[in-house]
């Protein structure tokens, strides 16, 4: 559960980080759901290394830092150990699992808790360890991906001033 809703319409929301702001976390399918960064008392702040669910959007994200929360936005923290690597092979697990609901539904709290997610397990045991090694894997393919179009763009570039 979020320790406060915020409603956009009263805040002073900042499009960039600031010191002193936190990540502003809405109903967005977009931007990990942060519209901004906000700066509110502190004792609000949900904690950071949790998975924000959108109870209309179904948008479900991992948020590593504190921030805080618009409407029907629930914190859903970990009861285990949660790596940041599991955290996001989690997120996009219930992203699919949530797919069968349509935008505007508006799960109840009950719906998110009886909700069954599908995981990798092993011997009936969730294998956390796969879940990092699978998003590590893919983290580094998509740093492979960008570097080679970062070195064509650069060999173009420089190409370009030797004209």
């Amino acid at each position: 559960m979020s320790k406060k809703i915020f409603h956009a319409n009263t805040l002073n929301i900042e499009e960039n980080p600031k010191e002193g702001f936190y990540p502003y976390v809405v109903r967005s399918a977009r931007n990990n759901g942060i519209r901004g960064f906000i700066q509110e008392q502190e004792v609000y702040l949900n904690p950071g290394n949790t998975l924000s669910f959108a109870m209309d959007t179904f948008s479900v994200f991992y948020q590593e830092t504190p921030y805080f929360t618009g409407n029907k936005i629930k914190v859903l923290i970990p009861k285990f150990g949660m790596t940041r690597w599991s955290a996001l092979f989690i997120a996009v697990c219930c992203q699919k699992a949530f797919k069968t609901f349509t935008w505007g539904m508006n799960a109840t709290h009950q719906d998110v808790e009886n909700f069954k997610i599908p995981l990798p397990v092993i011997q009936d045991q969730i294998t956390y360890e796969y879940m990092e090694h699978f998003i590590k894997a893919l983290e580094k393919q998509h740093i492979e991906r960008v570097k080679v179009l970062c070195d064509q763009r650069l060999k173009a570039y420089e190409e370009v001033l030797r004209a």
